[in-house]
């Protein structure tokens, strides 16, 4: 992902990933309403912000979760193409344990993705038990165009009864993404992540990720808003995309959007505003 680059038949601003968007109308929409103010709530920077939030934050914890499970010898060797290129050490006869990642000053992981900079784990416990907690610290930390800095949170909450996988409560907390414009999203949730299916080997690679909660943010442009997942996300270590679920999002002072991610490992989703649908592109 490196900047966005837009093709539109309407007027909006740029965004922090390439994003090709055809416009198509769902039903029939009288021409006095597409000439109304309508049009002027037609941007999708928030719902772009979003989108890059969720994937870059889980594309993180696949990294931060790959390296504890290697530190704690709970599994043996890194199957997620993220590490391949990064110094990953490790103390965990400490209290908290600690696991540090290193990218340096750049270097492109097996997944295509140019890293730099380095994240810091502090593990209160043994990784993976119940009520376990890791801090999560990010230094000069760049993933492709995107600046990210700031901490966050995870806690094992045990089993989950459906699927037998480990369900994780996150918590970020004014993490920031910075462009290559300098332009800033804030952006705050509470998720719970499920790892419903692929924990039964030692792979990480096929591991299968449900995600509900909400989120705050304050966009690039500065606009804040909220956002709700309605149906449950699905996403798995070897896909960069959301491959299904739902989320209805609010800005302020502007009309709900409402994202569907289809049902498939693309990059493909839809957004309905003022019942047109807009569908973006991501690479």
């Amino acid at each position: 992902m490196s900047g966005f680059v837009r093709k539109t038949l309407i007027d909006t601003p740029k965004g922090m990933s390439r994003i090709v968007m055809i416009i198509f109308v769902l039903g029939l929409t009288a021409t006095s309403c597409r000439k109304s103010d309508r049009d002027l709530d037609n941007s999708l920077v928030a719902m772009e912000d979003q989108v890059v939030a969720d994937q870059l934050l889980f594309d993180l914890f696949v990294m931060t979760d790959e390296a504890a499970k290697k530190a704690f010898n709970q599994i043996p060797f890194y199957t997620a193409d993220r590490l391949n290129c990064a110094n990953v050490n490790w103390n965990i006869s400490g209290s908290p344990a600690t696991v540090s990642i290193d990218f340096g000053s750049g270097c492109t992981s097996p997944d295509g993705r140019l890293r730099s900079g380095s994240i810091l784990l502090q593990v209160n416990g043994t990784y993976g038990d119940s009520g376990v907690t890791t801090l999560v610290q990010l230094s000069g930390y760049q993933v492709d165009d995107f600046r990210i800095s700031g901490s966050w949170t995870y806690q094992f909450m045990g089993t989950d009864p459906s699927s037998g996988g480990k369900i994780i409560d996150v918590s970020f907390n004014d993490v920031t993404f910075t462009d290559p414009a300098s332009k800033t999203l804030t952006y705050s949730a509470e998720r719970q992540w499920i790892n419903v299916d692929g924990f039964q080997t030692f792979e990480v690679i096929d591991d299968l990720y449900t995600t509900t909660g909400t989120s705050s943010a304050t966009a690039r442009t500065g606009n804040p808003f909220d956002c709700s997942i309605t149906g449950t996300l699905s996403q798995v270590v070897n896909c960069r995309y959301i491959i299904s679920g739902t989320m209805e999002l609010s800005p302020v002072n502007h009309a709900t959007r409402y994202m569907d991610f289809g049902t498939e490992c693309d990059s493909n989703t839809v957004v309905t505003i003022n019942a047109t649908a807009y569908y973006l592109a991501q690479d």
